[in-house]
């Protein structure tokens, strides 16, 4: 995955993120690294205290379009799962 994949990635998991939130979800973006340098997103849904209640990863991919359809999995997960 070329720089400019992997930033458009972490932007539409930003975007993803904007939007659960205009929805009471308090969900944050971040990056991992797995051992062997391979890159994956969390989207971490945060408590009151703005610590982790629970954490989805996207998994590994290797184009844009993968990373978006994951991400967007991951909302859909979240509303399901953390209701507020």
């Amino acid at each position: 995955m070329k720089l400019n994949e992997w930033n458009n990635a972490i932007e539409y998991a930003n975007t993803v993120c904007e939007t659960l939130k205009t929805k009471g979800y308090n969900v944050k973006p971040s990056a991992y690294t797995m051992y062997d340098g391979r890159k994956g997103i969390n989207l971490s849904m945060l408590d009151n205290q703005l610590t982790v209640f629970e954490q989805y990863s996207s998994g590994i991919h290797s184009n844009i379009l993968d990373f978006k359809n994951s991400i967007d999995r991951l909302a859909t997960r979240i509303v399901n799962e953390c209701w507020i």
